[in-house]
């Protein structure tokens, strides 16, 4: 079995999924979105600002499942 990372969305364990899984030597990421760590939207209508906070949620969910980039 692999090891599921949370995101603490309340919505994971209502319907069931994870913010990554690790299998072996691979993690799977999914859901993404510019979220702010107070729920808010960051950088409203910037490409560049919301795109660059998904890969900074992203590269917390594959060290949170003990890996890196």
């Amino acid at each position: 079995m692999g090891k599921f990372v949370s995101s603490g969305s309340p919505m994971e364990p209502r319907i069931g999924f994870s913010h990554a899984v690790r299998v072996g030597p691979f993690v799977a990421v999914a859901g993404m979105a510019p979220k702010a760590a107070d729920g808010g939207v960051p950088a409203v209508g910037e490409v560049y600002g919301q795109t660059k906070r998904c890969l900074e949620i992203i590269t917390q969910a594959v060290t949170d499942a003990g890996l890196s980039l």
